[in-house]
């Protein structure tokens, strides 16, 4: 990522491997998708509020939405922060 921001263009990128381009790639990638990514995880963990409990069409749509971003925040977290094999090793 340092190097993208200190002056790696289009023409080095040309030039570039391909193994590193796409390693470049990911940073970016990486950086933009990572940049939320703890707002976003609060708003999947938040509870209803208050003025929502009584229910009707906020507190499905308030629902939905959580949903929504719970479905993210997982992916995220997949491509984010993938398992390595010593940890499956140790999951039960």
């Amino acid at each position: 990522m340092l190097a993208a921001r200190r002056g790696l263009g289009v023409d080095e990128m040309n030039l570039a491997s391909p193994a590193f381009a796409a390693a470049v790639r990911w940073a970016v990638f990486a950086e933009t998708a990572g940049a939320d990514f703890g707002e976003m995880k609060a708003a999947a963990e938040a509870e209803v509020p208050e003025h929502l409990r009584k229910g009707g069409a906020e507190l499905v749509e308030f629902r939905k939405s959580r949903e929504r971003i719970r479905g993210t925040v997982k992916d995220l977290e997949a491509v984010l922060f993938p398992r390595d094999d010593n940890e499956a090793l140790t999951d039960g």
